[in-house]
C-alpha cells in the first residue's frame, strides 16, 4: 500500500496497476477508508488520477457507479 500512497499523494506516477487500484477505491467511495488525510482531498487527489487512466478503468469506474446507484433506488426512485 506504500506505493498506491506515493502515488496517491503524488510522489511517483501511477503505473497501470496503482492507477486501477486508485481509481477502483475512487468509483467505490472508499480512499479515506484505506488512506489517512482530508477526505475530500483524497478523494480529488484520487478523481483526478482515475480521470487520467486507461478507457478500461474508466468503464470500470461507470459500471461500479451505475451499478451503485441501481443499488439504492428502486424503478428509479429513492428507497
Amino acid at each position: 500500500m506504500q506505493r498506491i500512497g506515493s502515488v496517491l499523494f503524488g510522489h511517483r506516477p501511477p503505473d497501470a496497476r496503482s492507477g486501477a487500484l486508485i481509481s477502483l477505491l475512487h468509483a467505490v467511495k472508499r480512499v479515506h477508508k484505506v488512506f489517512e488525510g482530508d477526505r475530500h482531498e483524497l478523494a480529488a487527489r484520487a478523481k483526478a488520477i482515475a480521470d487520467g487512466h486507461s478507457p478500461a478503468v474508466q468503464a470500470v469506474h461507470d459500471a461500479v457507479a451505475e451499478e451503485m446507484v441501481l443499488a439504492t433506488t428502486k424503478d428509479g426512485f429513492l428507497r
